[in-house]
């Protein structure tokens, strides 16, 4: 079973994200957040095999828990999903292992997410 933590400020987005979740095999989610404050203890605390990452927060930017997620541990697998398509060559190159436009991208992303529940 993979474990997933979600941090994402956008409730209607984080809701669907959930329900998604929800009719796929073999994965749960474990933990959520919807702000910078407090997630990074919060993944260290549950260790989940993925994070899916809102780049945008009201209190700050994802990259900064992504850039403390692969100084700790490097088998995490890291999904970022955003409006901010420019951002997509700054997070691959600071160590997200994928990166997903919400805007454009909805059913790539649910096709990795279902494909990472099976590995």
């Amino acid at each position: 079973m993979k474990r997933v933590f979600l941090a994402e400020d956008d409730l209607d987005i984080a809701n669907w994200i959930r329900k998604q979740i929800n009719t796929l095999e073999n994965i749960n989610l474990i933990g959520f957040n919807y702000k910078i404050e407090g997630t990074y203890d919060m993944i260290l605390q549950e260790s989940p095999d993925i994070v899916i990452l809102d780049l945008r927060f009201p209190d700050g930017n994802g990259i900064d828990i992504l850039k403390k997620i692969r100084k700790e541990n490097k088998d995490m697998k890291v999904i970022i999903f955003t409006m901010n398509a420019q951002a997509k060559n700054y997070s691959l190159r600071n160590g997200a292992d994928y990166f997903f436009d919400k805007s454009t991208e909805t059913e790539k992303f649910m096709q990795k997410l279902s494909e990472l529940s099976k590995n």
